[in-house]
């Protein structure tokens, strides 16, 4: 019975964020993105190959590959404005275990500066951490 629940829940939230999507006119957005790196103000580099954002007309998605080589997948809805981006993931993507692995978020939602955006290459920035992303595909 809650599993119907839930199918039911992430089936009408999808529609819902179909329906609902902003068309933002800039195709630069639409695709996927493959993060490549997290850069720290103090000089750190982390390097990310798992990880592919996916942007189209306000629908979101995020794939991740675990370390066995399966796939996770997260959905969500993003929204612009000016110089930022938020996302927001659906609700209870922030109780699954690989989380905090592949987002490292608090909850789930998450409102970026764009610092950079091309045909070829995606900066974000939260607090002090760059996401630097490359078009893939």
């Amino acid at each position: 019975m809650k599993r119907d629940v839930l199918k039911f829940a992430l089936l009408l939230t999808i529609v819902s964020y179909m329906l609902t999507a902003c068309v933002n006119g800039d195709s630069t957005w639409t695709g996927k993105w493959q993060l490549r790196k997290y850069e720290y103000a103090d000089g750190t580099v982390v390097p990310e190959d798992s990880v592919f954002y996916n942007m189209q007309k306000g629908s979101f998605s995020a794939l991740c590959m675990t370390h066995t080589g399966s796939f996770i997948t997260f959905w969500g809805r993003y929204t612009l404005k000016d110089d930022e981006l938020c996302i927001t993931l659906l609700p209870g993507s922030s109780a699954i275990p690989e989380f905090k692995r592949f987002f490292g978020w608090d909850d789930n939602q998450r409102t970026f500066h764009v610092e950079r955006i091309t045909s070829s290459a995606l900066e974000l920035k939260y607090n002090t951490a760059k996401y630097v992303f490359r078009k893939f595909g």
